[in-house]
């Protein structure tokens, strides 16, 4: 009798191998209380730049300004949320959950967060 390992479409074995997923995107530096103008301005086009590339189908460069965004600091919940959701479409199961659970610790009530953490 064998025993199949996967489930929902999923397969367990890739899921649960951490040896398959590239290193975590970078969180938020710590102690960044509040972004300058420019900064703020300079955060708010490189969302502007990663909705543009998802919209266009390209994930990875999404991931890229989402993750420079992150970088910069002050980083919000829906944020972090937006990135685990493209994490996810890209294979990156525990990077998406390691980006909920820093979304949540900003806002414990993010619903995007629970979602997405729960897949």
């Amino acid at each position: 009798v064998s025993i199949s390992r996967s489930w929902a479409g999923h397969d367990m074995a890739a899921a649960m191998d951490p040896g398959d997923e590239p290193p975590f995107p970078a969180l938020a530096p710590a102690g960044v209380e509040e972004l300058s103008d420019q900064d703020q301005d300079k955060q708010n086009g490189l969302k502007q730049q990663a909705a543009d590339a998802l919209e266009d189908g390209k994930l990875e460069l999404g991931l890229e300004k989402l993750t420079e965004a992150v970088i910069l600091g002050c980083a919000s919940a829906l944020l972090y949320s937006k990135r685990a959701q493209v994490l996810m479409q890209l294979g990156r199961p525990r990077a998406a959950v390691n980006d909920c659970s820093a979304a949540l610790a900003i806002n414990p009530d993010s619903g995007k967060a629970y979602k997405i953490r729960a897949r």
